[in-house]
């Protein structure tokens, strides 16, 4: 048996791309997800800004 432990980015994409997918009619529900990806980019380490900005674009789709 392999175990792959989930990293921060996929796990981040995980939620943001499930509840974007299904919120996306909702107006609210997509402010919200933009305000959470403004709020860790500015506190995430450099490390996650590419994640954190693909994110952004993929909501903005």
């Amino acid at each position: 048996m392999v175990y792959r432990p989930q990293t921060v980015e996929m796990l981040l994409r995980l939620a943001v791309d499930e509840i974007g997918y299904f919120g996306r009619e909702s107006p609210p529900v997509m402010s919200r997800l933009h305000g959470l990806l403004d709020d860790l980019t500015d506190v995430a380490s450099a490390r996650y800004q590419p994640t954190l900005e693909s994110l952004r674009r993929s909501l903005d789709r």
